[in-house]
């Protein structure tokens, strides 16, 4: 099952699922088979859109030190390049 594959509840999956959905990244055909889409975007767009989204099984907030570190290193890494976690 891919939410344990990922160590996410289903309920998390789902709703990651519908965002990449309603976004255009991936088309869901029938229950169980999701198809990547290649989206052409204008460039000014995919320049503007600098968005990273941090999955993890835990909440931020209890996160373990390692955990913690991951992400403030990606934080501090892909900030002076205008991405945002």
């Amino acid at each position: 099952m891919l939410s344990e594959t990922l160590q996410v509840s289903r309920q998390t999956l789902r709703l990651a699922i519908a965002q990449l959905r309603n976004e255009g990244w991936l088309e869901v055909v029938g229950k169980r088979t999701l198809i990547q889409r290649r989206r052409s975007r204008p460039k000014a767009e995919v320049m503007s859109t600098r968005r990273i989204i941090f999955l993890s099984p835990h909440s931020l907030e209890s996160l373990t030190t390692l955990g913690l570190f991951v992400y403030g290193e990606l934080s501090r890494k892909l900030s002076p390049l205008g991405a945002t976690i």
